[in-house]
């Protein structure tokens, strides 16, 4: 960790003669929850070193503090890297970019995702679940007129680098500007390995669509999505496809409050997720979330969960204190989006500095 630490810091004093662009950013945050059936503690670090190297190529490097065992109660662990890839702009080189094509080439460590461009909502029920491997690869990406973004990306394991391992990720996502707010749409396919040395891939398909920033009336904005995830190679139980259709509602920045129908299978849903927002000063925020079981036959309770929550602003820290609430049977439909888990019923606390 020590020898990691060095490195950063030599880079970044160096920077101004070898990398004048590069800065050195991250964050440390403390995470506690306690309950009658159970409690979790973690503290976490990240530290990030990017910038341009030169006119065409931009490097990032993150390390990540992994936690010790076990890990429902973990202190400061080793910083290792967790990221670490090349940009580079062939759009410039090339001349294509005053064309109207940006073309860029990420070659490194990276987690090879793509845009989800109908994740809208706090909790992060909408969007699609299509995979995003992580691991050494390459991408290529172009962006059409502003508009349209067309990427590739191939994943490699860095265990036994057989074919086997092999991840895929092809993407076209974009949006265009409709007069009464922006249209959005996307096209994932992604086959990914069913273990490291498996001989069978897992393939998924996603398809999104919305309309974001439509102005109903002064001040409130509308936005509506919906996103389906095919699992191509669904066999037995696992489910062939999931869907959800979220409906965003934000009133100039004092409240903001999400409503998504989720499911799969079937052609109903069978849960809603309910998010709420409110910010009465600048430097406090309130977040309530609900997750509501639809389908007796998936959730034993209809009121399955339920999340509130204040976060104070305090400079470049942020403190947030809440209660996360699981009914006895519950699956946890409110996700630990803020809570540290959402396992068990308790009252949580995250303290965070970004740097």
């Amino acid at each position: 960790m020590k020898k990691i630490l060095i490195l950063v810091i030599a880079l970044a004093l160096v920077g101004g003669v070898a990398m004048a662009q590069v800065a050195v950013s991250g964050e440390v945050e403390a995470r506690i929850q306690r309950g009658d059936d159970g409690s979790h503690s973690q503290t976490f670090a990240r530290v990030i070193v990017s910038g341009n190297v030169d006119e065409y190529n931009r490097i990032f490097i993150r390390m990540d503090q992994t936690p010790g065992t076990p890990p429902g109660t973990t202190g400061p662990g080793a910083l290792g890297v967790n990221r670490a890839h090349i940009t580079t702009n062939l759009g410039a080189i090339l001349g294509t970019t005053d064309a109207g094509v940006g073309i860029s080439w990420n070659t490194g460590w990276n987690e090879w995702g793509y845009a989800d461009v109908a994740e809208i909502d706090a909790y992060n029920w909408s969007g699609l679940a299509v995979s995003k491997p992580a691991g050494t690869g390459t991408k290529l990406s172009f962006r059409v007129m502003d508009m349209v973004n067309i990427h590739a990306a191939v994943r490699l394991l860095n265990t036994d680098m057989v074919a086997d391992n092999t991840a895929a990720v092809i993407g076209l996502d974009g949006g265009v500007d409709v007069g009464v707010g922006n249209a959005v749409f996307e096209l994932v396919f992604a086959q990914t390995p069913d273990a490291p040395t498996a001989a069978s891939d897992n393939k998924e398909l996603g398809v999104a669509a919305g309309l974001l920033g439509f102005e109903a009336v002064e001040d409130l904005t509308l936005g509506l999505t919906t996103a389906w995830t095919f699992f191509l190679d669904a066999e037995g139980n696992d489910p062939e496809f999931g869907f959800n259709v979220a409906l965003q509602a934000a009133y100039g920045g004092l409240v903001s409050a999400d409503f998504v129908l989720v499911g799969q299978d079937g052609s109903e849903a069978n849960a809603l997720g309910i998010g709420i927002g409110l910010t009465p000063v600048d430097f406090a925020s309130l977040q309530f979330g609900v997750g509501i079981g639809l389908d007796d036959d998936v959730y034993e309770d209809a009121f399955d969960s339920f999340d509130a929550s204040v976060l104070f602003s305090l400079g470049r820290a942020t403190a947030r204190f809440g209660y996360y609430w699981l009914a006895d049977d519950g699956d946890g439909i409110v996700p630990a989006e803020f809570a540290r888990s959402n396992d068990f019923s308790g009252i949580y606390a995250r303290v965070k500095l970004a740097f």
